[in-house]
């Protein structure tokens, strides 16, 4: 069913997104979909968690260089346009919980790239702890992310790598 609501979000959004949609692409039941889902709702809430946990795995645990943690974030958006989409756009037409959602995953993300990303010296952001720099550094990469992937250029995410790396390293 979850591959039912990725297909069903990426040809028409999620807001257009019927259970009927996903029932159709997933080749299941009406009775399969209500099984494991109260509504539409809770099943794109779960394909994003699991898109999520996607990202988190192509991005890695632990000390790493940012570069190639990014290069890996961005090919997996490159492979999948479907879940840049859902992750990073769809979501929010879910109403409150879809953002919760997508405030979660990008605190997450940016916890986790943040392992990676260079400690601020005296040359970076005093006011802000390093938590807070990540999370700033990760809103500006996320929307120029998003501007790919909103503009369906999702296949060019990987050559913006060393522009987001620049970015995130000036803190």
């Amino acid at each position: 069913m979850l591959a039912g609501m990725a297909a069903a979000c990426a040809q028409d959004g999620y807001v257009n997104a019927r259970v009927e949609n996903v029932i159709e692409h997933a080749r299941g039941s009406r009775r399969t979909f209500y099984r494991y889902f109260d509504n539409r709702e809770d099943c794109v809430l779960a394909l994003h968690e699991a898109i999520l946990e996607d990202c988190l795995r192509a991005v890695g645990d632990g000390p790493q260089e940012l570069e190639s943690a990014l290069w890996r974030l961005m090919t997996y958006f490159a492979a999948w346009p479907a879940h840049a989409r859902l992750l990073l756009v769809e979501i929010l037409a879910a109403g409150r919980a879809g953002a919760a959602r997508h405030e979660a995953a990008i605190a997450q993300l940016s916890e986790r790239l943040a392992e990676c990303a260079p400690t601020p010296g005296d040359d970076g952001c005093p006011a802000l702890t390093p938590e807070q720099l990540a999370q700033a550094q990760f809103g500006a990469l996320h929307m120029l992310v998003l501007q790919r992937v909103i503009g369906g250029q999702e296949r060019s995410l990987p050559r913006l790598t060393p522009a987001l790396v620049a970015l995130a390293e000036r803190g």
